[in-house]
């Protein structure tokens, strides 16, 4: 599949903003051979995540009290959590904007 996305006819066929990753475990617990290959669209121009690891101060794994599903919990330090309520609105107003 890397060989075949890489192709440049191929290139050409997909938006510039996609970016594809392979899933770090497989969906299947009984076969740990296949991956999932997931399309992420990036939106910022050095390809990397506008929130990452620095802007976490702490995190936790937890089960939704509604639905039971596995889910996180994050506390950002103020510089990230400025960052993410800037990105958020700038969000927002895009979908008001195509409404």
């Amino acid at each position: 599949m890397n060989a075949i996305f890489s192709r440049p006819e191929i290139k050409t066929l997909l938006k510039g903003d996609l970016k594809f990753l392979w899933s770090a475990k497989s969906p299947f617990p009984n076969d740990e051979t296949i991956r999932e290959l997931v399309a992420i669209k990036v939106a910022s121009r050095d390809g990397r995540a506008p929130l990452d690891g620095g802007a976490v101060s702490s995190a936790r794994g937890d089960r939704s009290v509604l639905t039971n599903k596995p889910e996180i919990t994050m506390q950002m330090n103020p510089e990230g959590a400025q960052n993410e309520a800037h990105d958020l609105g700038k969000y927002w107003q895009a979908s008001r904007n195509c409404a």
